[in-house]
């Protein structure tokens, strides 16, 4: 990596001489801790306190790639907002740019200079409210979904932040199209616009990572009954509860942990605290439980776990009625412009609208991310395509925050995670238990695609029919009114196929009968049919009409190869007395749309049959909807 210019500068706190570079970097570190600026050509102490807690796994130094382009972290900007914990942090590429990492609860997302956003003023910017709409770029609306204030900022290494303000109000836009910013405000007056790219860690190929053995759990002491409390993940755990006696705690500014919630229930949890399990091939680890109710006239309660894994942030198991449900937080998630949605087409998933609530804590014990107690105001709307879910949490404080989910298994969890108690017993379908469940319009694309199959295959397999008559002649009738005649031996030469009989006479208001008999010179097996021509017409209540025709077609189908006779009798109707013969002729391997058309009905019946089945279940399901469309059936 190329090296910015450096300058030799003296720390005015500690007279510590060494040499930094001046650009791109706004603040950096000191040996002695303190966070040093240039203001007026002179090295001051900045207002920004240095970093306490540093139990994350990226530092200062860590490399990684983006797009391609390989750079360094050098540093990071910790921001406290009211009830969360993200970091910045600079990222130093090889040709002296410098992008930031959004990063937190397993999130992270590439932050870059975009002037080319519209300018929005300071003054209206802080009018706009969650949910609400802006033209950002181009034609596209951007809905705010976050708007946050900080209480405190902390910063390690060389950073390069052009807010020097001691606050920071972050604004966070998403649009239809994916496309997201976020604008930064220190000074009343200075906003700085973002192009925001959310990514996955693995898509960033991080490298020389901390160590975690050196995390430094926070512990407090309950103020009901004593026992020590110990928070594992913080900052960015900022709620906890006792795990003795339930009382619940929330990290507040300038205060540190305090009391905001009682139990008002008891619930004894399935698994232990503490444990571990490896649920979709990662390691969680259950750090807290809550039981939660609906605040409405069902006051449904359901239980939920919090997990934590070191790299993938916070992850939740939720269960009701005894169906599980694994669900995280995503930043790459829907946009609803509108509250009336009812559901929308995600990663061409489907999903509908199956439950609009918001909720209290009952009990809990352990930790949480975010503020728990205090979301009375959260409004949680939940959209389903099982096995998969989709839950939005729309606030006017905390903005709006997508978990996707899907169901687990009870065996998956037996096998997972040590139980104290039994799990317990299910009712009911589940919201995305996938039993019973298979998407209508999946359905309909699958029965398609498979009628489609048959076409092709139809059409590829008549290339190579051979069409080859291999016996034509007529059926000559005799006073009997019968007419009989057995073929040469006629050599099939495929291992299986058909052959096509088409038989003509000229009947008029009559009919004409053929019985086929083939016969394998060389085991006697015999395939045996009946065919008739019959043709009426005439004239009735002043219209002329007319029923069937002077010809007719059959098929013998799956003759297996060999040397085989075709024996052919036909009769004819006593209004035929002048008929002299029926026309008959045998064409072997042709092509031939009967089992093409049998399996277009059997797909048909099957595709509807699921549907059939399907609603049976979904009924069951959608029981527990408000947003059932099975209600008045």
């Amino acid at each position: 990596m190329s090296t910015p210019l450096e300058s030799i500068y003296t720390c005015p706190d500690c007279n510590a001489v060494a040499a930094v570079p001046l650009f791109p970097f706004d603040l950096w570190q000191c040996s002695c801790g303190k966070l040093l600026r240039i203001e007026n050509g002179k090295v001051t102490v900045s207002q920004l306190l240095p970093l306490i807690h540093s139990n994350d796994l990226l530092q200062p130094g860590c490399t990684g790639v983006w797009k391609t382009q390989p750079f360094t972290i050098t540093g990071r900007v910790r921001v406290w907002f009211e009830d969360k914990v993200i970091n910045y942090w600079t990222l130093l590429f090889d040709d002296k740019t410098v992008k930031w990492l959004c990063e937190g609860y397993g999130l992270y997302a590439v932050l870059e200079t975009n002037n080319s956003i519209k300018k929005i003023a300071a003054g209206q910017l802080s009018k706009i409210g969650i949910g609400n709409k802006h033209v950002l770029q181009g034609n596209h609306e951007y809905q705010l979904i976050k708007k946050e204030k900080s209480w405190n900022l902390e910063a390690e290494g060389k950073i390069s932040l052009p807010i020097q303000s001691t606050t920071l109000k972050s604004f966070e836009f998403a649009a239809e199209n994916g496309s997201c910013v976020t604008l930064l405000q220190g000074d009343p007056e200075e906003l700085f616009y973002f192009q925001v790219f959310n990514v996955h860690a693995a898509d960033l190929s991080l490298q020389g990572l901390r160590n975690q053995a050196a995390a430094t759990p926070h512990h407090f002491q309950c103020t009901e009954c004593s026992e020590k409390i110990e928070v594992i993940t913080f900052p960015y755990a900022l709620s906890c509860a006792c795990k003795k006696c339930g009382t619940g705690y929330h990290y507040l500014p300038h205060t540190g942990f305090k009391k905001i919630h009682t139990r008002k229930d008891d619930f004894t949890p399935q698994f232990i605290l503490g444990e571990t399990g490896v649920l979709n091939g990662i390691k969680w680890q259950i750090l807290g439980y809550a039981q939660k109710q609906e605040d409405n006239s069902y006051h449904s309660r359901w239980r939920e776990y919090t997990l934590y894994n070191s790299s993938q942030g916070f992850a939740f198991l939720s269960e009701f009625d005894g169906h599980w449900t694994f669900l995280k937080e995503r930043n790459q998630c829907p946009v609803l412009m509108s509250e009336r949605t009812g559901g929308f087409n995600y990663s061409n998933e489907s999903f509908s609208i199956y439950n609009k609530y918001r909720h209290t804590i009952i009990s809990a014990a352990g930790e949480f991310p975010y503020d728990i107690y205090t979301k009375k105001d959260v409004e949680a709307k939940e959209f389903i395509s099982p096995p998969e879910i989709w839950i939005r949490e729309k606030g006017n404080k905390e903005g709006i925050t997508w978990f996707f989910g899907h169901h687990v298994r009870r065996a998956e969890l037996k096998k997972t995670f040590p139980l104290e108690y039994e799990l317990p017993a299910k009712s009911g379908i589940g919201a995305v238990q996938p039993t019973g469940y298979i998407n209508p319009v999946k359905t309909g694309i699958v029965a398609f695609c498979a009628i489609l199959v048959f076409i092709v295959l139809h059409g590829i397999a008549s290339l190579f029919n051979e069409n080859k008559v291999v016996f034509e002649g007529p059926l000559l009738f005799d006073s009997t009114n019968t007419a009989t005649a057995v073929t040469p031996p006629l050599q099939l030469n495929k291992y299986s196929s058909n052959l096509k009989l088409v038989l003509s006479a000229p009947v008029v208001n009559s009919w004409v009968e053929v019985s086929a008999t083939l016969v394998n010179t060389s085991t006697g097996k015999e395939y045996s049919l009946e065919q008739g021509v019959e043709y009426y017409y005439g004239f009735s209540e002043g219209e002329s009409w007319s029923e069937g025709s002077t010809s007719s077609e059959t098929y013998f189908t799956a003759i297996p190869s060999g040397t085989y006779r075709l024996q052919l009798r036909a009769n004819k109707s006593y209004e035929a007395s002048n008929l002299t013969d029926v026309s008959v002729k045998a064409v072997y391997s042709v092509e031939s749309s009967r089992n093409l058309f049998a399996a277009v009905i059997i797909i048909i019946i099957a595709a509807a049959g699921t549907f059939y089945v399907t609603q049976i279940f979904e009924k069951q399901r959608w029981q527990n909807s408000p947003f059932s469309v099975y209600t008045n059936e």
